[in-house]
Protein backbone atom coordinates (compact mmCIF):
# COMPACT_ATOMS: atom_id res chain seq x y z
CA UNK A 1 0.00 0.00 0.00
CA UNK A 2 1.34 3.44 -0.92
CA UNK A 3 1.73 5.41 2.29
CA UNK A 4 1.58 8.66 0.37
CA UNK A 5 -1.76 7.95 -1.28
CA UNK A 6 -3.32 7.07 2.06
CA UNK A 7 -2.54 10.50 3.48
CA UNK A 8 -3.50 12.99 0.75
CA UNK A 9 -4.42 15.77 3.16
CA UNK A 10 -1.07 15.67 4.95
CA UNK A 11 1.26 15.23 2.00
CA UNK A 12 2.26 18.79 1.26
CA UNK A 13 5.65 17.48 0.18
CA UNK A 14 4.38 14.93 -2.36
CA UNK A 15 6.75 12.18 -3.51
CA UNK A 16 6.59 13.16 -7.18
CA UNK A 17 7.67 16.71 -6.35
CA UNK A 18 10.25 15.48 -3.85
CA UNK A 19 11.80 13.11 -6.40
CA UNK A 20 12.05 16.01 -8.83
CA UNK A 21 13.72 18.17 -6.20
CA UNK A 22 16.13 15.40 -5.21
CA UNK A 23 16.98 14.71 -8.85
CA UNK A 24 18.08 18.31 -9.39
CA UNK A 25 20.92 17.90 -6.92
CA UNK A 26 22.65 14.76 -8.06
CA UNK A 27 25.89 14.84 -6.11
CA UNK A 28 24.72 11.68 -4.34
CA UNK A 29 25.23 8.16 -5.70
CA UNK A 30 23.37 5.30 -4.05
CA UNK A 31 25.60 2.77 -5.81
CA UNK A 32 28.69 4.44 -4.32
CA UNK A 33 27.03 4.43 -0.89
CA UNK A 34 26.48 0.67 -1.01
CA UNK A 35 30.07 0.07 -2.10
CA UNK A 36 31.49 2.13 0.74
CA UNK A 37 29.14 0.53 3.27
CA UNK A 38 30.34 -2.95 2.31
CA UNK A 39 33.93 -1.84 2.80
CA UNK A 40 33.18 -0.31 6.19
CA UNK A 41 31.39 -3.43 7.41
CA UNK A 42 34.58 -5.44 6.89
CA UNK A 43 36.74 -3.08 9.01
CA UNK A 44 34.86 -2.51 12.23
CA UNK A 45 37.62 -3.08 14.80
CA UNK A 46 39.43 0.00 16.10
CA UNK A 47 43.16 -0.72 16.36
CA UNK A 48 44.99 2.60 16.21
CA UNK A 49 44.61 6.27 15.34
CA UNK A 50 44.01 7.06 11.68
CA UNK A 51 44.77 10.07 9.53
CA UNK A 52 42.41 12.93 10.18
CA UNK A 53 39.72 13.37 7.55
CA UNK A 54 39.99 16.85 6.04
CA UNK A 55 36.63 18.58 5.86
CA UNK A 56 35.33 22.01 4.96
CA UNK A 57 36.17 24.79 7.40
CA UNK A 58 33.06 26.52 8.73
CA UNK A 59 33.20 29.71 10.77
CA UNK A 60 30.55 30.11 13.49
CA UNK A 61 30.96 33.52 15.08
CA UNK A 62 34.66 33.62 15.94
CA UNK A 63 34.97 29.82 16.19
CA UNK A 64 36.35 27.76 13.31
CA UNK A 65 35.10 24.19 12.85
CA UNK A 66 36.60 21.57 10.55
CA UNK A 67 39.27 21.99 7.91
CA UNK A 68 42.03 20.98 10.31
CA UNK A 69 40.90 23.20 13.18
CA UNK A 70 41.05 21.73 16.71
CA UNK A 71 37.95 19.89 17.82
CA UNK A 72 35.17 22.18 19.05
CA UNK A 73 33.11 21.36 22.13
CA UNK A 74 29.53 22.50 22.25
CA UNK A 75 26.51 22.16 24.51
CA UNK A 76 22.86 23.10 24.78
CA UNK A 77 20.84 24.94 27.38
CA UNK A 78 17.81 23.32 28.98
CA UNK A 79 16.21 26.56 30.11
CA UNK A 80 13.05 28.13 28.79
CA UNK A 81 14.68 30.40 26.22
CA UNK A 82 12.16 33.18 26.80
CA UNK A 83 13.47 33.33 30.39
CA UNK A 84 16.34 35.60 29.42
CA UNK A 85 17.96 35.74 32.86
CA UNK A 86 18.10 31.95 33.25
CA UNK A 87 19.29 31.35 29.69
CA UNK A 88 22.04 33.97 29.91
CA UNK A 89 23.22 32.58 33.24
CA UNK A 90 23.35 28.99 32.03
CA UNK A 91 25.07 29.98 28.79
CA UNK A 92 27.76 31.75 30.83
CA UNK A 93 28.20 28.64 32.99
CA UNK A 94 28.54 26.39 29.95
CA UNK A 95 31.04 28.70 28.27
CA UNK A 96 33.14 29.00 31.44
CA UNK A 97 33.15 25.20 31.71
CA UNK A 98 34.67 24.95 28.22
CA UNK A 99 31.76 24.96 25.77
CA UNK A 100 32.82 26.96 22.72
CA UNK A 101 29.34 27.00 21.18
CA UNK A 102 25.98 27.01 22.97
CA UNK A 103 22.67 26.02 21.40
CA UNK A 104 19.28 27.31 22.56
CA UNK A 105 15.81 26.09 21.65
CA UNK A 106 13.75 28.41 19.43
CA UNK A 107 10.31 26.85 19.37
CA UNK A 108 7.94 29.84 19.24
CA UNK A 109 7.84 33.61 18.83
CA UNK A 110 8.48 34.31 22.52
CA UNK A 111 11.67 32.27 22.33
CA UNK A 112 12.71 33.91 19.05
CA UNK A 113 12.10 37.42 20.40
CA UNK A 114 14.27 36.67 23.45
CA UNK A 115 17.33 35.73 21.38
CA UNK A 116 18.57 39.27 20.56
CA UNK A 117 18.44 40.28 24.22
CA UNK A 118 20.23 37.09 25.26
CA UNK A 119 22.96 37.78 22.73
CA UNK A 120 23.26 41.44 23.83
CA UNK A 121 23.56 40.61 27.52
CA UNK A 122 26.21 37.98 26.84
CA UNK A 123 28.23 40.36 24.70
CA UNK A 124 27.91 43.17 27.26
CA UNK A 125 29.19 40.78 29.94
CA UNK A 126 32.23 39.85 27.83
CA UNK A 127 30.95 36.47 26.62
CA UNK A 128 31.44 36.23 22.87
CA UNK A 129 30.31 32.60 22.70
CA UNK A 130 28.42 31.89 19.45
CA UNK A 131 24.73 31.10 19.93
CA UNK A 132 22.99 28.48 17.80
CA UNK A 133 19.25 28.44 17.29
CA UNK A 134 17.63 25.01 17.43
CA UNK A 135 14.59 24.98 15.13
CA UNK A 136 12.08 22.27 14.38
CA UNK A 137 8.77 22.45 12.54
CA UNK A 138 8.30 26.20 12.01
CA UNK A 139 11.85 27.50 11.89
CA UNK A 140 11.32 29.13 8.50
CA UNK A 141 8.31 31.05 9.82
CA UNK A 142 9.99 32.17 13.04
CA UNK A 143 13.02 33.47 11.17
CA UNK A 144 10.75 35.32 8.76
CA UNK A 145 8.53 36.80 11.47
CA UNK A 146 11.37 37.72 13.86
CA UNK A 147 14.23 38.90 11.62
CA UNK A 148 16.12 40.22 14.66
CA UNK A 149 16.46 36.63 15.82
CA UNK A 150 17.79 35.58 12.41
CA UNK A 151 20.37 38.35 12.60
CA UNK A 152 21.41 37.73 16.22
CA UNK A 153 22.02 33.98 15.97
CA UNK A 154 25.42 32.75 14.85
CA UNK A 155 24.14 29.49 13.34
CA UNK A 156 20.82 27.76 12.67
CA UNK A 157 20.10 24.10 13.30
CA UNK A 158 17.33 22.31 11.39
CA UNK A 159 16.13 18.75 10.95
CA UNK A 160 15.11 18.47 7.26
CA UNK A 161 12.77 15.66 8.25
CA UNK A 162 10.60 18.14 10.15
CA UNK A 163 9.92 20.46 7.22
CA UNK A 164 6.52 20.03 5.65
CA UNK A 165 7.43 21.10 2.12
CA UNK A 166 10.23 21.90 -0.26
CA UNK A 167 9.21 25.56 -0.08
CA UNK A 168 9.62 25.62 3.72
CA UNK A 169 13.09 24.09 3.50
CA UNK A 170 14.04 26.44 0.68
CA UNK A 171 12.83 29.44 2.70
CA UNK A 172 14.89 28.38 5.70
CA UNK A 173 18.03 28.06 3.56
CA UNK A 174 17.39 31.38 1.82
CA UNK A 175 17.16 33.18 5.16
CA UNK A 176 20.48 31.64 6.20
CA UNK A 177 22.07 32.74 2.92
CA UNK A 178 20.65 36.28 3.16
CA UNK A 179 21.99 36.63 6.70
CA UNK A 180 25.33 35.00 5.94
CA UNK A 181 24.74 32.34 8.60
CA UNK A 182 25.94 28.73 8.63
CA UNK A 183 23.48 25.93 9.33
CA UNK A 184 23.57 22.40 10.65
CA UNK A 185 21.20 19.90 9.13
CA UNK A 186 20.66 17.21 11.73
CA UNK A 187 18.86 14.04 10.63
CA UNK A 188 17.37 12.10 13.53
CA UNK A 189 16.52 8.42 13.33
CA UNK A 190 12.99 9.12 14.54
CA UNK A 191 12.34 11.66 11.80
CA UNK A 192 12.71 8.97 9.13
CA UNK A 193 9.18 7.83 9.94
CA UNK A 194 7.75 10.84 11.78
CA UNK A 195 6.10 12.37 8.73
CA UNK A 196 5.15 11.05 5.29
CA UNK A 197 6.20 14.44 3.92
CA UNK A 198 9.83 14.06 4.96
CA UNK A 199 12.76 13.34 2.67
CA UNK A 200 13.84 10.56 5.04
CA UNK A 201 10.52 8.74 4.74
CA UNK A 202 10.78 8.55 0.97
CA UNK A 203 14.42 7.44 1.15
CA UNK A 204 13.63 4.81 3.79
CA UNK A 205 10.71 3.41 1.78
CA UNK A 206 12.82 3.18 -1.38
CA UNK A 207 15.74 1.50 0.40
CA UNK A 208 13.45 -1.01 2.14
CA UNK A 209 11.92 -1.92 -1.21
CA UNK A 210 15.33 -2.22 -2.85
CA UNK A 211 16.69 -4.24 0.07
CA UNK A 212 13.88 -6.79 -0.15
CA UNK A 213 15.04 -7.68 -3.67
CA UNK A 214 18.69 -8.28 -2.73
CA UNK A 215 20.02 -11.88 -2.56
CA UNK A 216 21.42 -11.09 0.90
CA UNK A 217 19.30 -8.30 2.38
CA UNK A 218 20.76 -5.93 4.94
CA UNK A 219 19.46 -5.93 8.50
CA UNK A 220 16.82 -3.41 9.54
CA UNK A 221 19.47 -1.56 11.55
CA UNK A 222 21.73 -1.28 8.50
CA UNK A 223 18.87 0.08 6.40
CA UNK A 224 18.33 2.77 9.04
CA UNK A 225 22.01 3.71 8.77
CA UNK A 226 21.86 3.87 4.98
CA UNK A 227 18.62 5.87 5.07
CA UNK A 228 19.99 8.46 7.48
CA UNK A 229 23.18 8.93 5.51
CA UNK A 230 21.36 9.26 2.18
CA UNK A 231 18.84 11.68 3.71
CA UNK A 232 21.61 13.81 5.18
CA UNK A 233 23.56 13.96 1.93
CA UNK A 234 20.51 14.65 -0.22
CA UNK A 235 19.43 17.45 2.14
CA UNK A 236 22.98 18.82 1.96
CA UNK A 237 22.89 18.73 -1.84
CA UNK A 238 19.54 20.51 -1.81
CA UNK A 239 20.92 23.18 0.55
CA UNK A 240 23.81 23.84 -1.82
CA UNK A 241 21.39 23.96 -4.72
CA UNK A 242 19.42 26.67 -2.92
CA UNK A 243 22.54 28.82 -2.66
CA UNK A 244 24.12 27.88 0.68
CA UNK A 245 27.94 27.88 0.34
CA UNK A 246 29.61 24.60 1.24
CA UNK A 247 31.64 26.33 3.93
CA UNK A 248 28.39 27.32 5.65
CA UNK A 249 27.11 23.77 6.12
CA UNK A 250 27.60 21.25 8.95
CA UNK A 251 25.77 17.94 8.95
CA UNK A 252 24.89 15.37 11.58
CA UNK A 253 22.99 12.11 11.98
CA UNK A 254 21.65 11.50 15.46
CA UNK A 255 20.88 8.06 16.91
CA UNK A 256 21.00 6.44 20.34
CA UNK A 257 22.78 3.19 19.38
CA UNK A 258 26.58 3.20 19.22
CA UNK A 259 26.88 0.86 16.24
CA UNK A 260 24.42 2.88 14.17
CA UNK A 261 26.19 6.11 15.03
CA UNK A 262 29.67 4.82 14.20
CA UNK A 263 28.61 3.26 10.89
CA UNK A 264 26.63 6.34 9.89
CA UNK A 265 29.47 8.76 10.42
CA UNK A 266 32.08 6.49 8.88
CA UNK A 267 29.88 6.29 5.80
CA UNK A 268 29.27 10.05 5.74
CA UNK A 269 32.99 10.68 5.99
CA UNK A 270 33.73 8.25 3.17
CA UNK A 271 31.18 9.85 0.87
CA UNK A 272 31.76 13.56 1.49
CA UNK A 273 33.97 16.26 2.96
CA UNK A 274 31.20 18.05 4.84
CA UNK A 275 32.00 19.30 8.33
CA UNK A 276 30.63 16.80 10.86
CA UNK A 277 28.95 17.29 14.23
CA UNK A 278 29.16 14.18 16.44
CA UNK A 279 26.84 13.21 19.27
CA UNK A 280 25.03 10.18 20.65
CA UNK A 281 21.44 11.00 21.59
CA UNK A 282 19.82 9.74 24.80
CA UNK A 283 23.14 8.27 25.95
CA UNK A 284 21.92 7.91 29.52
CA UNK A 285 22.57 9.55 32.87
CA UNK A 286 25.85 10.15 34.67
CA UNK A 287 28.42 7.33 34.25
CA UNK A 288 26.32 5.39 31.75
CA UNK A 289 25.88 8.45 29.57
CA UNK A 290 29.58 9.31 29.89
CA UNK A 291 30.72 5.81 28.93
CA UNK A 292 28.30 5.30 26.04
CA UNK A 293 29.15 8.71 24.60
CA UNK A 294 32.87 8.13 25.05
CA UNK A 295 32.86 4.74 23.33
CA UNK A 296 30.92 6.16 20.38
CA UNK A 297 33.00 9.30 20.03
CA UNK A 298 36.29 7.45 20.47
CA UNK A 299 35.40 5.05 17.64
CA UNK A 300 35.08 8.07 15.35
CA UNK A 301 37.58 10.63 16.63
CA UNK A 302 40.37 8.04 16.65
CA UNK A 303 39.58 7.38 12.99
CA UNK A 304 40.01 11.09 12.30
CA UNK A 305 36.26 11.63 11.88
CA UNK A 306 34.43 14.54 13.46
CA UNK A 307 34.93 18.27 13.86
CA UNK A 308 32.67 19.27 16.75
CA UNK A 309 31.26 17.15 19.58
CA UNK A 310 28.55 17.19 22.20
CA UNK A 311 27.51 14.66 24.80
CA UNK A 312 23.79 14.47 25.49
CA UNK A 313 23.16 13.27 29.03
CA UNK A 314 19.85 12.33 30.57
CA UNK A 315 19.40 15.00 33.28
CA UNK A 316 20.08 13.88 36.83
CA UNK A 317 18.59 15.62 39.89
CA UNK A 318 20.68 18.60 41.02
CA UNK A 319 23.43 17.96 38.45
CA UNK A 320 24.71 20.99 36.59
CA UNK A 321 24.24 21.20 32.84
CA UNK A 322 28.00 21.65 32.59
CA UNK A 323 28.49 17.89 33.15
CA UNK A 324 28.16 17.29 29.41
CA UNK A 325 30.98 19.76 28.80
CA UNK A 326 33.18 18.08 31.42
CA UNK A 327 32.76 14.72 29.67
CA UNK A 328 33.68 16.18 26.27
CA UNK A 329 36.81 17.76 27.73
CA UNK A 330 37.75 14.46 29.36
CA UNK A 331 37.35 12.65 26.05
CA UNK A 332 39.59 15.14 24.26
CA UNK A 333 42.25 15.01 26.99
CA UNK A 334 42.21 11.23 27.24
CA UNK A 335 42.47 10.67 23.50
CA UNK A 336 45.23 13.26 23.20
CA UNK A 337 47.20 11.49 25.96
CA UNK A 338 46.72 8.13 24.30
CA UNK A 339 47.75 9.51 20.91
CA UNK A 340 51.16 10.51 22.30
CA UNK A 341 52.12 6.84 22.33
CA UNK A 342 50.26 5.80 19.18
CA UNK A 343 51.99 4.46 16.09
CA UNK A 344 50.00 6.82 13.88
CA UNK A 345 50.16 10.06 15.84
CA UNK A 346 49.50 12.29 12.83
CA UNK A 347 48.08 15.61 14.02
CA UNK A 348 46.07 14.42 17.00
CA UNK A 349 47.91 16.71 19.38
CA UNK A 350 46.53 19.78 17.62
CA UNK A 351 43.25 18.12 16.64
CA UNK A 352 42.28 17.41 20.25
CA UNK A 353 43.79 20.57 21.68
CA UNK A 354 41.48 22.24 24.18
CA UNK A 355 40.99 25.97 23.86
CA UNK A 356 41.71 26.48 27.55
CA UNK A 357 43.74 23.35 28.21
CA UNK A 358 46.04 25.04 30.71
CA UNK A 359 43.24 25.36 33.23
CA UNK A 360 43.06 22.74 35.96
CA UNK A 361 40.47 20.02 35.63
CA UNK A 362 37.20 21.03 37.20
CA UNK A 363 35.61 18.87 39.93
CA UNK A 364 33.14 17.60 37.32
CA UNK A 365 35.96 16.60 34.97
CA UNK A 366 37.65 14.72 37.79
CA UNK A 367 34.35 13.06 38.68
CA UNK A 368 34.00 11.58 35.19
CA UNK A 369 37.71 10.98 34.49
CA UNK A 370 37.72 7.27 35.37
CA UNK A 371 34.57 6.50 33.40
CA UNK A 372 35.95 8.21 30.30
CA UNK A 373 39.40 6.63 30.63
CA UNK A 374 37.98 3.10 30.92
CA UNK A 375 35.60 3.75 28.02
CA UNK A 376 38.45 4.87 25.76
CA UNK A 377 40.43 1.78 26.77
CA UNK A 378 37.40 -0.39 26.06
CA UNK A 379 36.91 1.14 22.61
CA UNK A 380 40.47 0.19 21.65
CA UNK A 381 41.01 -2.96 23.74
CA UNK A 382 37.70 -4.46 24.91
CA UNK A 383 39.44 -7.66 26.02
CA UNK A 384 41.60 -5.71 28.48
CA UNK A 385 38.53 -4.44 30.32
CA UNK A 386 37.33 -7.96 31.09
CA UNK A 387 40.49 -8.97 32.92
CA UNK A 388 41.44 -5.64 34.55
CA UNK A 389 41.13 -6.04 38.31
CA UNK A 390 41.78 -2.35 39.01
CA UNK A 391 38.60 -1.14 37.32
CA UNK A 392 35.52 -0.36 39.35
CA UNK A 393 33.20 -3.34 38.64
CA UNK A 394 30.22 -1.05 38.06
CA UNK A 395 32.11 0.96 35.45
CA UNK A 396 33.48 -2.19 33.85
CA UNK A 397 29.99 -3.61 33.44
CA UNK A 398 28.80 -0.43 31.69
CA UNK A 399 31.85 -0.39 29.39
CA UNK A 400 31.29 -4.02 28.40
CA UNK A 401 27.60 -3.37 27.87
CA UNK A 402 28.42 -0.43 25.56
Amino acid sequence: MDLWCDLPNICVFKPQKLRQVMARYNGFSREKMFEEFERILTTTKLTDFSQRQLTQRVRVGDVEIGGGAPIVIQSMTNTVTSDVDATVEQTMQLNKAGSQLVRVTVMNQAYAKAVPEIKKRLTDAGYNVPIIGDFHFIGHKLLQDVPECAAALDKYRINPGNNGSDDEFKTFIKIAVDNGKPIRTGVNKGSLTSSPRAIGTLVLNELMSQNAKLPKPYSAEDIIVLSMVETALRAADMSLGYGLPKDKLIIAVKVSKIREMVLSYRLLSALSDFTLHLGLTEAGARNKGAIYSTVALTQLLARGIGDTIRTSLTPSPNESRTAEVAICRNIARTLADRAKNAKNKNDFGSYLKLHNEKTARSPQELEYADAVRYAVQGAFEPESIVSASSIDPKLRDIVMEA
